[in-house]
């Protein structure tokens, strides 16, 4: 079994679709763009990423004030209605017992993150890494570099590690940096997202045996 554990969080640790598309609602609404209640949102990708697919005909400027505004309802009242998955906790409590090292590779900015993991996970990982540890993340930087960054910081090397996703980007980003990939299908992936993926389970409960039979 691989030592190196990296989890996404939004879809794969976390549910927190309810909270997100709430206040991304709202915050649309409240800067000048409504959209209806039951607007549907992908979530996983970054934030810029999913207004400009609620909006397309934003402005980067108009959409920088969205996300700032999102952020600051998120701080406030940002995991009301998330949760846990099923059996998450116990995963990685799990893994932990095993000597594995347990990293949360997310694109939620870092100060966010601290609304979300004290209430769910609190010391049980050993590395959190966002956008927020990239330089230039948004200039077409992605997961391969937040990774990059995690190998260097933990000297080990790619086919030590095991990367899950909810997301096709999770996967893709995992295979060109030569990690093996479980993608987790009981997230918000879109059918036939996932396809790339090393390897996908249906539910959390599947993910231990998988990890460790690679």
């Amino acid at each position: 079994m691989k030592k190196y554990i990296m989890f996404d969080l939004d879809g794969t640790l976390i549910d927190s679709s309810k909270d997100v598309t709430r206040l991304l609602i709202k915050s649309l609404c409240d800067c000048g763009y409504p959209v209806a209640e039951n607007t549907r949102i992908q979530i996983g990708p970054p934030l810029n990423q999913m207004i400009s697919s609620v909006v397309p005909s934003i402005s980067p400027e108009d959409n920088k004030k969205v996300t700032e505004y999102f952020r600051k309802l998120y701080k406030q009242d940002g995991t009301a209605l998330t949760y846990a998955y099923d059996g998450a906790v116990e995963l990685i409590k799990k893994l932990r017992d095993e000597g594995c090292k347990i990293f949360i590779v997310t694109y939620k900015p870092r100060n966010m993150c601290k609304n979300v993991l004290p209430k769910f996970f609190d010391g049980l990982y050993d590395d959190l890494i966002t956008p927020t540890d990239i330089e230039d993340f948004d200039s077409g930087k992605s997961k391969i570099d937040m990774f990059k960054v995690l190998l260097k910081k933990w000297n080990t090397t790619p086919d030590n590690c095991v990367m899950i996703g909810d997301a096709g980007s999770d996967a893709e980003c995992a295979n060109a940096a030569g990690i093996t990939s479980i993608g987790a299908g009981y997230g918000y992936a879109e059918e036939d997202d996932l396809k790339c993926a090393d390897y996908i389970v249906s539910d959390v409960k599947d993910l231990y045996e998988c990890i460790k039979s690679i």
